[in-house]
């Protein structure tokens, strides 16, 4: 199964160094290297935090774990697929919480750009992540195939 969060993640990061950099070369000034530490710190918080989260699922007692259909999740055969949807969802947290600091290094090298644009982007980044892990935990399996819960119900 794809790994959305996970790519997710790394792209945040991709952007964020690009940005990083970008303001490290083209602004040597005080104020933007105050910005660039403070941007750096906030991505490496976040990652830390959202990336041991997903660490630590593992070791969570399957009751702990709140889904849909945890007939289906809480078996010990299932329960490593349970594992990795979980964890994924946190590192597209992990993802999104990092896009915020590369916006924040944009607006500081753009200054034009009003900043209900950022939270709005930024906003948008988390719903995202949220409603995919939503719709990866809500699914169960047929035949080794994931499927959507209207079409389990269907029959296809």
């Amino acid at each position: 199964m794809k790994r959305p969060g996970v790519w997710f993640f790394c792209v945040a990061w991709a952007a964020l160094a690009f940005t990083w950099l970008w303001a490290a070369v083209a602004t040597p000034n005080g104020f933007h290297a105050v910005i660039l530490v403070v941007t750096g710190v906030m991505a490496l918080f976040f990652t830390v935090l959202f990336v041991g989260i997903a660490a630590y699922v593992p070791r969570m007692r399957p009751e702990s774990l709140t889904t849909r259909h945890p007939e289906y999740w809480h078996l010990p055969e299932h329960r490593a697929e349970l594992n990795a949807r979980i964890a994924d969802v946190f590192y597209g947290l992990a993802g999104a919480t990092v896009l915020l600091p590369t916006l924040l290094n944009l607006g500081a090298l753009l200054g034009s750009l009003p900043g209900w644009a950022f939270l709005l982007v930024f906003m948008a980044a988390v719903f995202a992540v949220l409603i995919n892990g939503v719709r990866q935990l809500s699914s169960i399996a047929r035949g080794g195939q994931a499927v959507a819960d209207g079409d389990a119900a269907s029959g296809g």
